[in-house]
């Protein structure tokens, strides 16, 4: 049985999946909105009610997400959240994942990797431009 979850930090990646042992097929771009981008020390989801986050659903099984987010995962802090997205075809309920750790500095390597993902994958200029606010870096010339 397979999940659709919703990733906005480096886990929409394709390539970062199969790394960790996911097959995510082929990723629908979404937009979640009420949230904002923090990064803490990596991506993390915070309301904002004016705010929208873009990333991919994926379609992955329990196994590959207990792989990612378990307890004996990758990522062990985050939790489990239904959220509804945005996507060309419509609304679609997916999970997603909030990190429960304290806020910690963000992680400059994590950051200068998670902008390149963001531009590779083509996610709006808008929301690279935020996520180049929050990570305080210059906008390319």
């Amino acid at each position: 049985m397979h999940v659709s979850a919703f990733f906005y930090g480096s886990y929409m990646d394709p390539e970062v999946l199969r790394k960790f042992g996911a097959d995510p097929g082929v990723g629908v771009a979404a937009r979640l909105a009420g949230h904002r981008l923090a990064f803490t020390p990596h991506a993390n989801l915070l309301p904002a009610s004016d705010g929208g986050v873009h990333g991919f659903v994926y379609e992955l099984t329990h196994d590959e997400l207990d792989r990612l987010y378990g307890p004996n995962g990758f990522v062990t802090t985050y939790r489990p959240v239904p959220v509804v997205v945005e996507t060309d075809a419509g609304s679609r309920t997916a999970m997603t994942f909030v990190e429960e750790a304290p806020e910690a500095a963000p992680d400059a390597g994590y950051l200068e990797a998670f902008l390149a993902i963001c531009r590779r994958l083509g996610l709006p200029q808008d929301h690279v431009a935020a996520v180049e606010r929050a990570a305080g870096v210059a906008a390319p010339a």
